[in-house]
């Protein structure tokens, strides 16, 4: 099988043409993992005792989901993005998301000490 030109390969990442159903698709499970994560935190926040001192985590939390929210939405209203930066934005936020659930969900109660 021969190997595929450099055209092709600058054809495929620079294309903007992508189903409708798979931008939804993609852009829902964006929302549901960025959505889960943060509502994962509130919740662990409001329900565990001792962990009054993170108040400032959950206002940067709404930040943080906020923005997620807005890039999301972009991803989804504006049809013409090249392949190239909707694979980047999407494993931007992927990763990010891994980053962000780490980081609050290995704090540790404020009364543990």
């Amino acid at each position: 099988m021969p190997s595929p030109s450099f055209d092709d390969l600058r054809q495929r990442l620079l294309s903007d043409t992508m189903p409708r159903w798979r931008v939804w698709l993609s852009c829902g499970a964006l929302f549901l993992l960025s959505t889960g994560t943060v509502l994962g935190f509130w919740y662990a926040f409001a329900t565990l005792p001792g962990m009054a001192c993170y108040e400032g985590f959950v206002y940067l939390a709404g930040f943080w989901l906020l923005a997620q929210w807005l890039v999301i939405g972009y991803l989804a209203g504006y049809q013409p993005v090249p392949a190239f930066a909707r694979w980047g934005l999407t494993l931007t936020l992927l990763v990010a998301n891994v980053w962000f659930g780490l980081l609050v969900f290995s704090l540790r109660s404020c009364a543990a000490g």
